[in-house]
């Protein structure tokens, strides 16, 4: 499992590379106040992703909301950057085509002071050695900051 995160609620958060109802992965949330440990959501291992890397850990927003990258994920299969909510609703935001916007996030996404998510994909880019990047929350406003 990866590092857990202090929500809002005071619960901590955090991803599993395997296990789950689909054995890929899950993001198990752990209360605080119960010791209770539960999957808030269980990878399928399509475009929604899975198989995080050990050590991959969730980013949170000032609104308690989650965000995390898996590397084989969204409609290209080349990565995505998605959002979970403390209930467990779970949106894909950003979908990387494997061109100039990079292939295969690797690593933590973090929110930046303006709101924006910022991270790395290990592929892709102008030269094919992976970009650093920078993505609203709802995935409409993607740049490449750096290939």
């Amino acid at each position: 499992m990866g590092n857990f995160i202090q929500g809002k609620d005071g619960n901590l958060y955090g991803i599993k590379s395997s296990g789950g109802a689909y054995g890929a992965g899950a993001i198990d949330k752990y209360n605080t106040a119960t010791g209770a440990l539960t999957a808030l959501y269980n990878f399928t291992g399509n475009t929604d992703g899975g198989y995080a890397y050990n050590g991959q850990s969730l980013a949170t927003d000032a609104s308690g909301n989650f965000y995390g990258m898996s590397t084989y994920s969204g409609v290209n299969n080349s990565g995505g950057i998605y959002k979970i909510t403390p209930s467990g609703s779970f949106t894909l935001i950003y979908s990387f085509t494997g061109g100039n916007d990079g292939q295969q996030p690797f690593g933590n996404v973090i929110v930046g002071k303006d709101g924006m998510l910022y991270g790395m994909a290990r592929r892709g880019g102008l030269y094919g050695f992976g970009v650093i990047f920078k993505c609203s929350t709802d995935g409409t406003v993607f740049d490449t900051i750096h290939s």
